[in-house]
């Protein structure tokens, strides 16, 4: 499915917009003038009164329980994207499947509970996220859980992804995540993000630079 600058999608479910099998590919590639649009059923700002109630509703977090629904095998890309108005944006439950592969760039991830949440993906997912802006989440920005390789989130430089908004909306939460040996993973203050670690596993290089801010609270260790 390929989703074109401009294109506007409205939802409303309780289960999740989009269910991305094994072998299937999502791609919506707007532009900075001309985004892809992904927002609440009831949002009037964009593509009008959909739900011809006039302003008897507004949309919120949580409108649509999750946006990507991912399954083991499928492929997400988002370039100048706009997703708000979920559960979570992104999200999978692998349930120790090879993981997908999800690739964002130039996006936002707005008034949601959370942006990205990756579950239990033994087989490391292929990760990448940069230069998106995660803007008033409620819950955190990125959640992983039991997933391989966090790296491709860039918390440095000119990719860095940037948060506003609450603070926990802030938070990118690592749960028995793995840097692996060979890799490297540099994180620092650019953009606005807490690090969250909890029993992770350092196999490869993690740096942290001056200003970075990093938060735990785990009776078994963060790091």
């Amino acid at each position: 499915l390929s989703l074109l600058p401009g294109a506007v999608v409205k939802a409303s479910s309780s289960q999740g917009a989009f269910y991305v099998s094994s072998g299937g590919r999502l791609s919506a590639a707007g532009t900075a003038g001309s985004p892809v649009v992904f927002t609440s059923f009831k949002d009037d700002s964009v593509g009008g009164d959909t739900n011809r109630d006039g302003s008897a509703s507004v949309p919120a977090p949580g409108d649509v329980a999750r946006w990507f629904y991912m399954s083991s095998g499928g492929v997400l890309e988002l370039g100048h994207a706009s997703v708000g108005h979920a559960g979570d944006g992104v999200f999978s439950l692998s349930n120790g499947l090879a993981g997908p592969s999800v690739s964002v760039a130039d996006s936002v991830f707005h008034d949601s509970y959370t942006g990205v949440s990756l579950t239990a993906a033994y087989t490391p997912p292929l990760l990448s996220v940069k230069r998106t802006s995660f803007v008033n989440n409620s819950q955190a920005a990125i959640s992983l859980y039991r997933v391989g390789d966090p790296s491709g989130i860039m918390l440095a430089g000119p990719d860095a992804n940037s948060f506003s908004g609450p603070a926990a909306g802030h938070q990118v939460v690592l749960n028995s995540v793995t840097l692996p040996a060979g890799s490297t993973w540099t994180v620092s203050s650019d953009g606005g993000a807490v690090l969250v670690p909890n029993e992770m596993s350092v196999n490869g290089t993690l740096s942290l630079l001056p200003g970075a801010v990093v938060k735990a609270s785990s009776s078994q260790g963060a790091f």
